[in-house]
Order: structure tokens, then C-alpha cells, then sequence
């Protein structure tokens, strides 16, 4: 019992910086969509800024799923 305590208390904390780790690029995207459009405005404009956002959407995805996988611990 002693352990899996210990597991799950890990686990969450590996499930909180998962989050955190996830939301965090959106939420700063978010963030300077409101305090500064000018800098954010090609993303959303320019066909680069689109695949930029793609590819970082994609990569995102992928780390979220790996840590996913990482943080499922059976005792």
C-alpha cells in the first residue's frame, strides 16, 4: 500500500507538469494574441505561419501522447 501511494503521488505530479507542458504554448499564443496582435498577426496570415502552426500543433500532439504513455504506471 505504501508504494502505490508513493506511485500515485508520482503520477501526479508527472500528470501536472503534462499539463502544464500542454497548455502552456497555447495559452502564451493566447496571451499574445491579446497583448501584442502585430506579432502573432503573420502566423495567421502568411501560408509559413500556418505550417509553423501545423507543425507545432502536430509535435504538441506527440509530447502529449508520450507523456501520456510515460506517466501510466501499474503496481
Amino acid at each position: 500500500e505504501y508504494i502505490r501511494r508513493q506511485v500515485n503521488a508520482l503520477a501526479a505530479e508527472g500528470k501536472l507538469s503534462a499539463v502544464v507542458l500542454a497548455v502552456l504554448p497555447p495559452a502564451f499564443m493566447l496571451y499574445l494574441s491579446v497583448a501584442q496582435p502585430s506579432y502573432v498577426s503573420p502566423m495567421f496570415n502568411d501560408v509559413r505561419g500556418i505550417a509553423m502552426l501545423v507543425g507545432a500543433g502536430v509535435w504538441l500532439m506527440l509530447g502529449v501522447l508520450w507523456m501520456r504513455k510515460l506517466i501510466q504506471v501499474e503496481v
